[in-house]
């Protein structure tokens, strides 16, 4: 699968635009992103962290992981997994549903910061990030759902007809 890449203002605008709809909580990042105050690099399970392009980045740079999309597999299913840590000043575990101000508060954790990584992920994998981070000895934020609660929530064929 070929990442999608912005090349443009334009596409920016358009991939706002997009997420406005269906990921409001992501607006902030590509807002961010849209003004010139952070570089973002969402990451596939299958590539490498390209820390030889991170350290040139000028400006404050947030990593995002979306292990929460179905495919869920925590640390180990990611090949970033060993360099992730030791790029990291920041990490933000977020295993709750996404919202805007979490996402809004994550950029601002980024320009302080200047290299966070942001992982998105269920509440099964929420301890085991964690502990990738904590193991390095990254401060690390972890955002999980009122007690008792689970990300992401089940879904229930039973009700489709």
């Amino acid at each position: 699968m070929t990442p999608f890449q912005v090349n443009s203002p334009a596409d920016l605008d358009r991939l706002i635009g997009i997420m406005q709809q269906h990921a409001p909580h992501r607006v902030p990042l590509l807002q961010a992103v849209r003004h010139g105050i952070i570089t973002m690099v969402e990451l596939t399970r299958d590539a490498a962290l390209p820390v030889g392009d991170l350290e040139r980045c000028k400006r404050p740079t947030l990593v995002l992981v979306g292990d929460d999309d179905g495919l869920d597999c925590g640390p180990d299913g990611w090949a970033a997994r060993p360099r992730l840590a030791g790029w990291a000043r920041h990490a933000v575990v977020h295993a709750a549903g996404g919202d805007v101000s979490s996402y809004g508060a994550t950029v601002g954790l980024t320009l302080h910061r200047h290299r966070v990584v942001l992982v998105e992920t269920g509440t099964k994998h929420g301890l085991a990030w964690h502990r990738l981070f904590a193991k390095a000895g990254i401060p690390t934020l972890n955002v999980i759902t009122p007690a008792g609660g689970i990300h992401p929530i089940p879904f229930n064929k039973e009700g489709l007809h």
